[in-house]
């Protein structure tokens, strides 16, 4: 239970603490200092849980790791790290069934290129069979959607 629900579980339970000790037993027209009193009450409870809401907000935020683009190509247009460029030299055209062909790069050839295999998309991956054998590759259409893009030579 965050601190927002348990502070909101007990403001009812304050309010009515202090209606019960703010008025005694027989009851009487309650004049407007008493209601003013109540009201401002009720403002420095309502300021103390936002105060409180607002924290635990921060806290939230600064515990997760900042959503900006660090340089891995990933979430495309977020950050300010250029999206990182693919060797043109790697890229290889496998055909597919049902006719046509999709552009792979071929992963041993990227890591030769100094691409660092770790921070690419694992779910771009793919194992492909070619006559040299199982080769592992990454689909090229999903790393442009991931941010990365090729490059021309």
């Amino acid at each position: 239970m965050t601190i927002l629900r348990k502070t909101t579980a007990l403001l009812p339970a304050i309010a009515l603490a202090l209606a019960g000790i703010a008025a005694p037993a027989p009851l009487r027209a309650s004049s407007g200092d008493d209601l003013a009193r109540f009201l401002a009450g009720a403002a420095v409870i309502a300021i103390i849980a936002k105060g409180l809401h607002d924290r635990e907000k921060r806290k939230a935020q600064a515990a997760e790791p900042p959503r900006h683009d660090r340089g891995r190509g990933h979430g495309r247009g977020h950050g300010h790290a250029q999206p990182q460029t693919l060797p043109q030299h790697c890229a290889v055209q496998y055909r597919i069934r049902g006719g046509g062909s999709q552009t792979f790069y071929l992963a041993d050839c990227m890591a030769r290129s100094g691409v660092r295999l770790r921070q690419l998309p694992q779910h771009c991956s793919h194992e492909l069979r070619t006559r040299q054998g199982r080769q592992s590759a990454y689909q090229g259409a999903c790393l442009r959607q991931a941010g990365y893009r090729s490059a021309r030579m």
